[in-house]
């Protein structure tokens, strides 16, 4: 999702660090995070677009958060799930 204001300029996704991520629509970052499915903690968000991620494998890599369009992370949810009787 890219967010976009009339003049043109872009705004970016704000990724609070300690949250929880995946690869995300445009990821583009080879195996960075271990593979599909590897999962990762923000841990600085740079406010440009772009956003430090350690991965749960011991990696870190920047990743866009709607830099240029893109978006290489997806927001892991992990809320837990209730019943309904």
């Amino acid at each position: 999702m890219e967010l976009s204001r009339e003049n043109g300029s872009q705004d970016f996704v704000l990724m609070a660090e300690g949250l929880r991520v995946v690869r995300g629509p445009d990821w583009s970052l080879r195996n960075a995070d271990g593979g599909e499915g590897h999962v990762g903690t923000v841990i600085q968000d740079f406010g440009n677009g772009t956003a430090e991620v350690v991965w749960d494998m011991g990696t870190q890599s920047t990743c866009k958060t709607g830099k240029d369009g893109k978006f290489d992370l997806s927001i892991l949810d992990s809320a837990p799930l209730s019943e309904f009787k």
